[in-house]
């Protein structure tokens, strides 16, 4: 574990930490039109998904895919409207939580899951201000780790990779 994340979760009071992965940054990371920080499918199920509660998992919309209703199941099917055409997308804000960059800087995110695509998204009102705080740029490769912090709260780290090797 980076002296960085063990630092900062010791600060939190974490008792529990995991690497949830790496990840070089997309331009669409980094996009002041875009506002989030794209999760893919597999890592939310497999490596933040098992350390949620039933009421975390809802909030962040990463029940099974039995458990929700798909894009194709929202088409209208006859009645009003044309057939194929979509209901308006539902309001969903996702779960709130404590987002760090790498120097420590924290702010509130939201995690969700996208229906149609089924990645999870970390967004928000603060997602701008993070991203400017954690100095990530496009090609950059990120560590994301996760932890519960004194409160049991979920929280992530996010930030640049260092390789110090440097060869002489």
């Amino acid at each position: 574990m980076p002296e960085w994340v063990a630092k900062l979760t010791v600060d939190k009071g974490a008792t529990l930490v995991w690497k949830v992965m790496e990840k070089e940054i997309y331009a669409s990371d980094v996009s002041d039109q875009q506002n989030r920080f794209l999760i893919k499918k597999q890592i939310a199920e497999d490596r933040i998904r098992p350390a949620m509660t039933g009421d975390e998992i809802a909030a962040a919309n990463l029940m099974s895919s039995g458990d929700f209703t798909t894009s194709k199941r929202r088409r209208l099917s006859g009645g009003e409207g044309e057939i194929g055409e979509r209901k308006e997308g539902r309001e969903h804000g996702g779960l709130p939580m404590m987002v760090y960059t790498r120097y420590g800087w924290g702010c509130l995110l939201y995690l969700t899951r996208w229906d149609a695509s089924k990645a999870s998204v970390l967004k928000g009102g603060n997602y701008r201000e993070f991203h400017r705080r954690s100095f990530l740029a496009a090609g950059d490769v990120v560590e994301m780790w996760a932890f519960r912090d004194g409160h049991g709260k979920l929280c992530f780290i996010i930030g640049n990779k260092i390789d110090l090797e440097i060869s002489l």
